[in-house]
């Protein structure tokens, strides 16, 4: 009787037992389903945040941008600009959706501020297995912040040549044009309010002689406007027509203050052969600031080209030191600031630089006396290097480089993400 007992005690506890084997499958399947939510649904999540950040970024740096070109408005520019890069961006296959309220521009600082988000009200991200925790939805946010320097600093686009700083002025002498005040840049680096008022943006400029003829181009014989990157006239070739960085050159970045060698003879054939290097054929062709007809079609612009350019320059108005003397080897010019030009081509010297480039059109007379690189001659010669002026970059101590993009790029004022509180 006892061991029946005993027996039918033992089945009652089993028959008690029924049921704890499928509650212990259902908690380990819930546990199961809440680590696959962990690693599944946050790594989804992090992923969105990712995409969601690379678009922010994109959009914040396409609208600082926008600062370097003289002729947009602000901070219109930087909006238009910044939302529609933001749209060439998905995130989780759904592309980028932000408004005006989404692009800060700070117009004083050069700065533009875009947020990107995917809102559980909006436009959520939906979970895989977080529904099990009741988590059905997610959102992500990104932030990103750029900058365009207001200043220049350096660039390794720099091409092979300078201008003096009295190259606007009018006056009979460089002296007479010092001690008027008639120059780019002041001693500081910073433009002068007679450059301002002057306003060469978009004027045609006559960059550089070739010919031993233009003695009043000339700083002094021999001398042609021209900076020595090493290598001789294969250097100076390539840097016409690209970056310094890929010209096996002794020096790859040009600084604002630093001096820099110069380069003697006229180099009629190296420049030439520089100049097209850089335009291109056919080469674009000049509209006004920011806008370019590319390949010469005049039937649509763009606000870059091939053919934009920095030239540094030179203080000639601070002797000693910076006067370039007869003789050759061994002088040096300190740059003062840069000018940001758009390279028309080679042409015939002409009064007020109207002579077509890459022709021999041209009547050889102007007033060169100022050092500006308009002298009287050339007999009509197509080895003159016609120019338009974009923007005058002041320099800034604080440092830093522009790396210039595409290998003809213009950029020495740097754009570039950055961190604030």
């Amino acid at each position: 009787m006892e061991l029946l007992n005993v027996n039918e005690n033992a089945v009652r506890e089993r028959r008690g037992e029924r049921g704890v084997t499928i509650l212990l499958v259902a908690i380990c399947i819930f546990a199961l389903m809440a680590m696959a939510a962990l690693a599944i649904d946050v790594g989804v999540l992090f992923t969105a945040r990712t995409s969601a950040q690379h678009a922010a970024d994109a959009a914040a740096l396409a609208g600082a941008y926008t600062f370097t070109l003289a002729t947009n408005a602000q901070p219109a520019s930087a909006q238009n600009a910044a939302i529609a890069v933001a749209a060439k961006n998905s995130v989780m296959g759904t592309p980028v959706t932000i408004v005006p309220a989404d692009v800060v521009v700070d117009t004083a600082l050069h700065r533009v501020t875009v947020t990107v988000h995917r809102t559980i009200a909006g436009s959520p991200i939906n979970t895989f297995f977080a529904g099990v925790l009741g988590v059905n939805k997610m959102a992500t946010e990104a932030r990103a912040v750029a900058e365009a320097a207001s200043a220049g600093t350096a660039s390794r686009c720099v091409k092979p040549v300078f201008m003096p700083n009295t190259i606007f002025a009018s006056d009979a002498t460089v002296q007479a044009a010092c001690n008027a005040g008639h120059k780019v840049f002041n001693t500081d680096g910073t433009v002068t309010a007679w450059a301002q008022a002057q306003n060469p943006i978009g004027k045609c400029l006559e960059t550089r002689p070739t010919r031993p003829a233009d003695a009043n181009g000339t700083l002094a014989p021999g001398q042609y406007f021209s900076l020595d990157f090493g290598s001789g006239a294969n250097t100076y070739r390539c840097s016409w027509g690209s970056c310094l960085n890929q010209c096996n050159v002794n020096t790859t970045v040009i600084q604002c203050g630093k001096p820099y060698p110069i380069k003697t003879g006229d180099m009629v054939g190296p420049t030439g052969q520089g100049v097209s290097d850089l335009i291109g054929s056919p080469p674009d062709l000049w509209h006004a600031v920011d806008q370019y007809y590319p390949g010469g079609d005049t039937s649509k612009t763009t606000d870059t080209s091939r053919s934009l350019s920095i030239i540094p320059i030179w203080d000639d108005c601070t002797p000693p030191g910076n006067t370039i003397t007869t003789g050759t080897n061994g002088q040096s010019v300190n740059v003062l600031g840069f000018l940001e030009v758009f390279v028309d081509g080679q042409g015939a010297f002409a009064a007020n630089c109207l002579g077509p480039a890459n022709s021999g059109n041209g009547n050889g007379n102007g007033n060169g006396n100022n050092g500006n690189g308009n002298g009287g001659g050339g007999g009509g010669q197509p080895d003159w290097v016609k120019t338009h002026v974009v923007r005058q970059i002041s320099c800034d101590a604080a440092g830093g480089a522009g790396a210039g993009t595409p290998a003809t790029g213009p950029f020495g004022v740097p754009i570039r993400l950055v961190q604030v509180p």
